[in-house]
This record gives structure tokens, sequence and C-alpha cells, in this order.
């Protein structure tokens, strides 16, 4: 389910050059600081990128919408998305989301349920979030980010890509279903969400943006 959410101007302060690894000049990492506008998950429109002043645009894509069903992706928004934004002149930071922020909502794929997936999806204080901690949930977001990577890793206006917060959200007043997977900071540290996502960027040509804010004890092994 899409959430209609109004333009927002937003500042996107990106990794400095300085911290990332040697490139060679076919390499050379992508570096377009400045203002973005967040336009959620509506539709990109030419007159958003004809604005003057900003760099590019934040746009919402969810998990479910990239894997309708397990192991066959759509990407044809993403490109479609690119192309617009190459005419332009613009750069697209990806907000790859799994998280629902939308009471009754999931952004998860259909397939991601039952005992094989921990249960599936959680309640969350909003929305219906995926069992992450489960490791075959945590297997088939990385096949995603490994097959966004394999595609767009080296387009020119892929700017960078933002992951969700690290906060698993457990809704306090609505009981778990029996069969959800327990959850312990341990299991919840290997997700994906909160650890170096593999594949997009192998030669650090764009900066990965995670959100950190629990479990408190292990963050700041995210430093390593």
């Amino acid at each position: 389910m899409k959430t209609r959410l109004q333009p927002l101007l937003i500042a996107l302060a990106l990794l400095a050059p300085a911290f990332l690894p040697a490139l060679s000049a076919t390499d050379a990492a992508k570096w377009h600081p400045g203002h973005y506008i967040f336009v959620g998950e509506e539709p990109l429109k030419p007159e958003i990128l004809a604005i003057p002043h900003f760099r590019g645009v934040q746009k919402i894509f969810a998990w479910r919408s990239l894997e309708p069903s397990e192991g066959h992706y759509d990407f044809s928004a993403l490109r479609a998305d690119l192309a617009l934004a190459k005419e332009h002149g613009r750069q697209i930071v990806v907000q790859l989301t799994f998280k629902s922020f939308t009471p009754g909502a999931r952004n998860c794929p259909d397939y991601i349920t039952g005992p094989g997936y921990g249960g599936g999806v959680y309640v969350a204080n909003e929305g219906l979030n995926p069992v992450i901690w489960n490791p075959r949930v945590n297997e088939r977001f990385t096949a995603l980010i490994t097959a966004l990577g394999r595609e767009f890793d080296s387009h020119p206006h892929l700017e960078a890509v933002n992951l969700p917060e690290t906060a698993p959200s457990l809704s306090r007043t609505v009981p778990q279903a029996p069969e959800i997977a327990p959850y312990s900071e341990q299991v919840y540290f290997a997700g994906p969400d909160v650890r170096p996502a593999p594949g997009l960027s192998p030669h650090g040509r764009h900066p990965i943006h995670q959100f950190p804010s629990q479990p408190a004890r292990p963050v700041h092994r995210l430093r390593a």
C-alpha cells in the first residue's frame, strides 16, 4: 500500500570522498552534495526535476514492489525514474524500505509468511514489519540488495541508497502471533538493516545510508 506524501525539502549530507576507498578513473565515486527533494512514493514528475537549485530527489521504493514474488524482480519503476533523472541532469537517492508506518500495511512481499520465515510479519507500532531477524527473511532481503547492485551500482544517476532505521518497533499493546520468532539483540544485529549492504556498492561508487537507532549496545559495531 502506498502512502501519499507531499514533496518535502530535505538536505542530504553525503559521505565525504576522503572516507571512500581508492578508485580508478572508471570507478569514480558518485559525489553530488546539495539539496534533494523528498517525494515519498509519489510518481516522479518532470516538473519536480525541473525545479532549480536542487541536485535531485529522494524516493521510497518498497521491497514488495521490487520483488512481487520470490526471486522475481521488477525494477521497471526505478529504471524509468533514472531515465527521467538523466534527461534532467538530476540524481536519485533510493530509500529502500521493508518497514511500514501505515496501520495494517506491509512493505515486504506476500510470500514472507509462515513458520519458514519466522512467522512472516509482526505488528509494529504502526504497520506490519517483516521478522528481519529470521535468517530466511534476512537472506531474501540480502538477495534483493544484491540484485539491485548487479543492475544499478554503476548507473551514474543513482546517487545513494537509504536503508530503514534499525529499531524493531514491536508493538507493546497488540499481542504478537505465537509463531513469531523470538527476538534478541544478537539475532537482530545480524539482520541486513544493521550491517553493510552486500553487492550494492562493491567499489564505493555511492554511499549507503543507515539509521542506527537501537539496539543500543551493539550499534557501535557499525563503525567496523
